[in-house]
Order: structure tokens, then C-alpha cells, then sequence
């Protein structure tokens, strides 16, 4: 089964999509759609889209190496592809999108359709849900910032949605 992919991989794959419909992603938008996309395709696949694990951070779920990849934008929208160093050009490069995994592809598609008109404030609020891995996970570790939100409860929490959408 594929996955887990590296998570800029597949931000990369969330930002062409962006890019190509020229509908502008901020950094706090790309984590939350990449956090519904890691949601929906670990329920359906079983093993998690992306290989680091989501925080919960005051405005939601963040993969922290996505988050020092792009805070330079601050609330603006990504320009760039993330992209890590290469030793051979000794230059920083695009990290090339996961493009063979047709599920991935087409959950990307999904998560763009159903939340990409949704702005970065409003997808916060969505995973802030009662309930939700997020509130969970902050209600677990009441005085413990960004704490890991666990793999077991995303994929439990977006497994009936899935389900729903297959039905």
C-alpha cells in the first residue's frame, strides 16, 4: 500500500492544484487542507497520506516542517514549491509531488473541491470542532503546547465521514 509520503511531497501536490487554478493557498490554509487530506486518506487507505504527525496548534492541526517551510509568508499566499536541499546541486530544489498514487490523487481532488473555498479562518475553525482529534488532543494535554495528535484518533474520527462518502 503507499504512503506515508513525505509531507512537502504532497503539499506540493495541494499547491499545483492551487497554482494551476489560480486560486491562492495561505500557510494556514495549505496545513488544513493537507490535514483533511491526511484525515481522508488514512480512513480510506489505513496507513497515514503524509510521514510526520499533525500538532495541535492554537489555530489547528500543523506539521511543523511545513509550517518553518512557509512562514515567511505569513498570511500571504505560497508562491513556491517547498523544497529541500540537494546536496549534488548544492542548491534548495523542489521537492517533486507525489504524482503515481491515484487514491492520493484523487483525495487531493476531493479535500480541493469540498474545502478549497473555504478561507484559512473558517477551515480553522472546522477542525476546532467539539470532539475532533484537534479538541481531543487539547483537552488531553491541557498546559502541553503543539502536543502530537495521534494517527489512531485521525484516522477514527474521519473513518465514518469516509464511509459516508462511499455510501
Amino acid at each position: 500500500m503507499p504512503g506515508p509520503y513525505d509531507a512537502k511531497a504532497v503539499a506540493n501536490a495541494i499547491l499545483e492544484k492551487s497554482f494551476q487554478e489560480k486560486k491562492p493557498v495561505s500557510p494556514l490554509k495549505l496545513q488544513k487542507l493537507l490535514y483533511y487530506a491526511h484525515g481522508y486518506y488514512s480512513a480510506a487507505a489505513g496507513v497515514p497520506l503524509i510521514d510526520q504527525p499533525f500538532e495541535a496548534w492554537e489555530y489547528g492541526p500543523v506539521v511543523p516542517s511545513l509550517y518553518r517551510e512557509f512562514r515567511h509568508c505569513g498570511n500571504s499566499p505560497i508562491n513556491s514549491l517547498a523544497s529541500d536541499y540537494s546536496w549534488e546541486l548544492e542548491d534548495f530544489c523542489p521537492v517533486p509531488p507525489v504524482s503515481d498514487d491515484r487514491k492520493m490523487r484523487r483525495v487531493i481532488d476531493f479535500v480541493w473541491e469540498a474545502y478549497g473555498d473555504y478561507s484559512p479562518i473558517e477551515l480553522s475553525e472546522m477542525t476546532h470542532q467539539p470532539d475532533s482529534p484537534w479538541d481531543r488532543t487539547r483537552k488531553k494535554n491541557k498546559g502541553i503546547k503543539n502536543a502530537d495528535i495521534s494517527q489512531e484518533m485521525i484516522e477514527a474520527y474521519f473513518s465514518p465521514l469516509v464511509n459516508k462518502k462511499s455510501a
